[in-house]
């Protein structure tokens, strides 16, 4: 049995080797998260820390018997993210949750305004976004 797939042994370089095998993966979901909720999220770096973390649970709960590491964490990481866009806290947050959601309740108008033509100046995708918002109004 490969070493990486002992569930208690695993040495510290296994965690690292996957990250960066599934790191394109990690990112292509970010992306497709960013270009439908950016207008929600605070940035994409907050995002991709917020999955990075949700990696790392995906890491230690993962069963090899029970299947591959690639599809556990692509599960994962959609389901969690997409939680936490319902409102759901991070896993193990312990009453301490983080959050890569913008609080837009808490903002003036004009505050909300500048912060949406920030992200329009820094990601094309989010003003496919904001379209989309104004048509659903």
């Amino acid at each position: 049995m490969n070493a990486c797939k002992m569930r208690r042994d695993r040495p510290s370089s296994c965690i690292e080797d996957l990250f960066e095998k599934y790191r394109p993966l990690i990112y292509s979901i970010c992306s497709s998260i960013w270009g439908k909720q950016a207008y929600r999220i605070t940035s994409y770096d907050d995002l991709f820390q917020t999955a990075c973390y949700i990696f790392v649970y995906a890491y230690h709960t993962w069963i090899p018997e029970r299947g591959k590491f690639g599809s556990h964490l692509k599960r994962v990481l959609k389901y969690k993210l997409m939680n936490m866009l319902k409102g759901s806290a991070p896993p193990w947050s312990r009453g301490y949750p983080f959050t890569f959601l913008s609080d837009f309740k808490s903002i003036s108008f004009d505050e909300r305004v500048e912060t949406t033509s920030h992200k329009l100046a820094e990601d094309p995708t989010f003003y496919n976004a904001v379209l989309d918002i104004l048509e659903q109004q």
